[in-house]
């Protein structure tokens, strides 16, 4: 893992990010998706923190500065919702191993 260093973080806080988790069983099949668009708040010692657009709540995700990529100019439509996301800043896609 390659972590948040605090000048990168600067070029982060206040922009725009697209998320995407894939949580999935043991045997790789998918439990549930989550995607949201949210704003980059925050690096405390529990990671990024994305404060969501949808409900203001606050999300972490751990600091790893290789999985933040910048999102290309355009649309994407949340496969969860049909909401659709204009140009975010950056966009981080992420899969969770529920360990059951």
């Amino acid at each position: 893992m390659e972590i948040i260093t605090d000048e990168r973080f600067k070029a982060l806080k206040n922009k725009s990010i697209l998320v995407g988790l894939t949580y999935v069983h043991n045997d790789n099949s998918i439990s549930h998706r989550v995607e949201f668009l949210g704003t980059i708040i925050d690096l405390d010692n529990e990671g990024l923190v994305i404060k969501k657009d949808s409900d203001g709540d606050k999300f972490w995700l751990p600091p790893d500065n290789s999985a933040i990529q910048h999102a290309p100019k355009g649309e994407y439509t949340l496969q969860t919702t049909g909401e659709v996301i204009s140009n975010p800043d950056f966009m981080t896609i992420w899969t969770i191993d529920l360990q059951e």
